[in-house]
């Protein structure tokens, strides 16, 4: 698997991860270290990863349970952040849906899945709550 990471300038503290490639747990080990020991870490509040080049042919829960333990062996490193998940619409959806459930039962980083990157974005920036901005929007038209 391989990746980029770039910090936003709309809004500081957010870090953009470009991933491409197979996914692998090993991997998922790298980019976590490598995450954790950038210099500008710590201001890190939220975590934007496009997930949508990534394959997820054939992973297994197994493999989904094992990223949640990467997360939790690294619970200090992370606190409450929130991590944002594009992926493309299907198994990698389903996939990443996993990924917050057993993310989310493990630490208290708060994981939101979304199709659409500026929606994931606005999800990560909005400081009221750990609430999807769609969904936010969607109870206020009710």
């Amino acid at each position: 698997m391989d990746w980029t990471m770039t910090s936003t300038l709309d809004a500081p503290g957010v870090l953009r991860i470009g991933a491409s490639g197979h996914a692998v747990v090993e991997e998922f080990q790298r980019l976590v270290n490598e995450m954790v020991s950038r210099e500008d870490w710590h201001s890190v509040i939220g975590l934007l990863v496009d997930c949508r080049s990534v394959s997820v042919k054939g992973v297994q829960y197994d493999e989904v349970d094992r990223t949640g333990m990467i997360l939790l062996n690294h619970a200090v490193d992370f606190g409450t952040a929130k991590i944002a998940l594009v992926t493309a619409k299907g198994v990698g959806y389903g996939i990443g849906k996993q990924f917050k459930h057993v993310t989310e039962a493990k630490t208290d980083i708060c994981v939101e899945v979304f199709l659409d990157e500026s929606a994931a974005f606005r999800w990560i920036v909005d400081e009221q709550s750990n609430t999807p901005l769609d969904a936010l929007i969607q109870k206020e038209q009710k």
